[in-house]
């Protein structure tokens, strides 16, 4: 199995992959990236939403030769394996915008082995999805047969080459609104304040966590490797070094810092301020064991929360029948390890249906606060589909309370973060009216409990287009900070596609400032940090020239903002973008 899909699911918040049906499955919100496995056939499932769907390695010299992908944007995955107990999807049928990235400017996908190597889209619909292409409509030919639509590059004096495959399509044309061609160089960068990194593969960053000297710590996956990086307050890379995994990193009083991750197994791993590894663990069980997300206390104890299909810290609360064999529901899981690296406790708990968490942190007391989805009573009354569960265990494990809310459609929590009273903030999307009437499509939301789990407040955010709330992090005077995206006007004009916004906060929840920027392709953030310096720092990743010159597909990015008023300063040395080493993720300047 190639490594580039393991590290790209690894540290994909967003994204279960069960590896024993070769199923990659996105979330029921806006997927910007979908991503499979090159070398392997692919059942690709976007699920709801407006998705970006890639099967192969955009970076390899033959992307998807040998594969034959299936693409579904959007069909759930439980119409697909019904289960016990789990109804109707989406409340308010909606027309959903997937693209299937079959090329990109440099070269086609699935081309040199005949018909031997294709994708095959099942669920295009022609007066909303889009197909990319490499070069023009003159490269490809469209025959049609009684039930399929079948799509071939086609050179002088070559035999047509079956690139993709469209049961139940007709009626096509390659100079339609269905097919987008790519064919020039990505123009130069938009933000040259904003610092770019990429390959001609895919490069994601995807945690951040600064301190009070404005020194910036980065983490992220390129090629076959991930990797952990330290900037100085202007911009100045100090070193760059390989990781064993990555979903989110924090730092610690002393500048350690910690990288928490895995797919299949879960991984915690400690770096001192230089960059070198002081010790790393690994646990899990047979099963999907994943881990997105991880926070550090005062004394220098790291904690991690994900989900498992097993018996992780504990007896596994659901079990489901498909056909003749079982299948555990996913439950949540919480560990603490000390400074040292010894594991103090792990803890496990859920409903009889799937629950899921993304989100934690600490208070100043060393109690644990998650978050996440669930199908079922996790805390209360399932309202409809997905909703929010909220929950607190004290710096020994034993829970304190647990909380559920949400609307009768789709509720997701993705991340949270506590004040220096106690008080702990909850942010991620809805589709239905969670903490307001929905403005018509994805909204953010946040809301605040006191230590007791007393919700202060909620509120509800966005546009008629998809508002995704992302990331939250708060400072020392109570403030908190917010970074998402949107395909609309929400905090500047659009620029094209999904851009990035950022926004201010103040404990009662009034919005003080909120901007927006982004290039004409998706550039979305995964993390956000905010010091005492009066620095707001995001990171994420980019489609387009955000910061400097796209180098190929997606590349991550790193920008440095104002807290007072979220103008963009400057931390990039350079308009271009830093070149990354497809072979090992580092730049040449920077292996160690």
């Amino acid at each position: 199995m190639s490594s580039l899909p393991a590290n790209l699911f690894k540290l994909a918040q967003s994204f279960v992959v069960l590896e024993l049906f070769g199923l990659v499955l996105g979330t029921p919100g806006s997927d910007a990236f979908v991503v499979g496995f090159p070398d392997k056939n692919d059942l690709l499932l976007g699920r709801q939403g407006s998705d970006v769907l890639l099967a192969v390695d955009p970076g390899s010299d033959n992307p998807g030769q040998g594969e034959i992908d299936t693409l579904v944007g959007d069909l759930d995955l439980f119409d697909v394996f019904p289960l016990p107990g789990i109804g109707p999807q989406e409340q308010t049928p909606r027309s959903w915008q997937d693209r299937f990235i079959l090329g990109d400017w440099q070269q086609p996908y699935y081309v040199g082995s005949g018909s031997d190597d294709y994708a095959l889209i099942l669920d295009f619909e022609p007066d909303l999805d889009i197909i990319q292409l490499h070069g023009t409509p003159q490269d490809y030919e469209l025959v049609e047969t009684l039930n399929r639509t079948e799509l071939f590059w086609q050179q002088e004096n070559a035999e047509p080459d079956l690139i993709a495959s469209l049961p139940g399509v007709s009626g096509l044309s390659l100079n339609d609104q269905s097919f987008r061609f790519e064919n020039t160089p990505p123009s130069g960068p938009v933000l040259e304040e904003i610092e770019q990194l990429g390959t001609a593969g895919v490069d994601f960053s995807v945690g951040i966590d600064t301190n009070n000297s404005g020194e910036v710590y980065l983490t992220g996956t390129s090629a076959d490797s991930f990797w952990v990086a330290k900037y100085d307050s202007n911009g100045n890379q100090q070193w760059l070094k390989q990781a064993p995994s990555t979903g989110n990193l924090a730092t610690d009083n002393l500048g350690n810092i910690y990288l928490g991750g895995g797919l299949g197994d879960a991984t915690v791993a400690k770096y001192d301020s230089d960059g070198n590894q002081l010790w790393e663990q690994q646990f899990g069980t047979f099963t999907l064991d994943n881990s997105f997300n991880l926070d550090v206390d005062d004394s220098g104890n790291v904690y991690l929360t994900g989900y498992t299909l097993g018996d992780l810290g504990g007896m596994n609360a659901g079990e489901l029948a498909v056909g003749p064999f079982p299948l555990f529901s996913t439950d949540p899981w919480i560990v603490k390890y000390d400074s040292d690296g010894n594991q103090q406790w792990l803890t496990q708990f859920g409903s009889a249906d799937f629950d899921e968490a993304f989100a934690i942190t600490t208070d100043s007391n060393s109690n644990v606060y998650t978050s996440g989805w669930t199908f079922g009573d996790l805390g209360g009354t399932n309202a409809g589909l997905y909703d929010v569960w909220v929950a607190k265990h004290d710096t020994d494990g034993n829970q304190q309370w647990r909380t559920q809310f949400g609307s009768a459609d789709y509720d997701w929590a993705w991340d949270a973060a506590t004040d220096n009273q106690d008080n702990v903030y909850i942010t991620g999307w809805t589709l239905g009216d969670l903490g307001g009437a929905s403005a018509g499509s994805y909204d953010g939301w946040v809301a605040k409990y006191d230590s007791d789990g007393n919700q202060q407040w909620i509120e509800q955010f966005g546009t008629a287009g998809d508002d995704i709330a992302r990331t939250i992090d708060v400072d020392d005077l109570g403030n908190f900070y917010l970074t998402g995206y949107t395909d609309s006007d929400f905090g500047g004009t659009n620029t094209g596609s999904y851009d990035t916004w950022v926004a201010k906060y103040d404990s009662d929840g009034n919005q003080q400032w909120r901007t927006q920027f982004g290039t004409s392709e998706i550039d979305n953030p995964f993390d956000l940090s905010v010091n005492n310096a009066d620095e707001v720092f995001v990171t994420g990743f980019t489609e387009g020239s955000l910061g400097g010159t796209n180098a190929g597909s997606y590349d991550a990015w790193l920008a440095k903002l104002s807290s007072v008023d979220g103008s963009l300063l400057n931390f990039s040395q350079s308009s271009e973008t830093e070149s990354l080493l497809p072979d090992t993720g580092l730049p040449s300047a920077m292996l160690s």
